[in-house]
């Protein structure tokens, strides 16, 4: 049996179909448009990416003025050792190499914990110690202000079994388009999913 809408008069329930026979004041392809942008705003994948074997790994124009926050996730490990993973941001095609200002603090399953300023260095260290199994991982959030780039995250590290966070920025730069990480040593295998921040008000 086919079913009806009924709508309420203020005194009785008529069926729709008889009561309007004309929806169009009711709803416009602007209106329908515009509910469909409200419905999708939040995280909106822009790049989803595994690399194998490589000594850096570069992602190039993929912030742009559509958004002003990113989402980062890293899942890698390191062919040898337990290098630092750094990041530097780029312009086009050309990694910033100049200073980055901040600081990072771990602390292992064992209690140990240990913390480092840094000032004006050439890389941002987002991950203290790759495995060489996996089991390291990061979130980071990426800010465009007007004045500087910054960035906050949170990771875990398996290789000492530890949480880590860091927060940084590279003053005076508002026009980087892309990142490039890289282990301080060794290669390094992984996957990097980025997201922009879709804000529909």
């Amino acid at each position: 049996m086919a079913k009806k809408a009924y709508v309420y008069n203020g005194s009785a329930w008529e069926d729709l179909a008889s009561s309007v026979s004309d929806l169009s004041s009711y709803a416009t392809t602007v209106d329908l448009d515009d509910y469909q942008l409200k419905s999708v705003a939040g995280l909106e994948m822009l790049v989803n990416r595994d690399f194998a074997a490589t000594a850096s790994e570069s992602f190039t124009n993929v912030f742009s003025a559509t958004y002003s926050r990113y989402r980062v996730l890293i899942s890698a490990f390191s062919a040898v050792g337990t290098p630092i993973l750094n990041m530097q941001f780029r312009q086009n095609v050309t990694n910033v190499t100049t200073l980055y200002f901040g600081g990072s603090f771990q602390i292992r399953f064992d209690g140990v914990t240990a913390g480092v300023g840094f000032n004006s260095i050439g890389a941002i260290p987002v991950m203290p110690h790759m495995h060489t199994t996996g089991g390291s991982v990061v979130s980071l959030d990426i800010y465009r202000s007007a004045t500087e780039g910054i960035v906050t995250g949170t990771g875990f590290n398996g290789q000492q079994s530890g949480s880590y966070q860091v927060g940084a920025n590279r003053s005076g730069m508002t026009n980087f388009t892309g990142f490039t990480i890289a282990p301080e040593s060794s290669t390094m295998t992984g996957n990097v999913k980025i997201y922009g921040y879709k804000e529909v008000i």
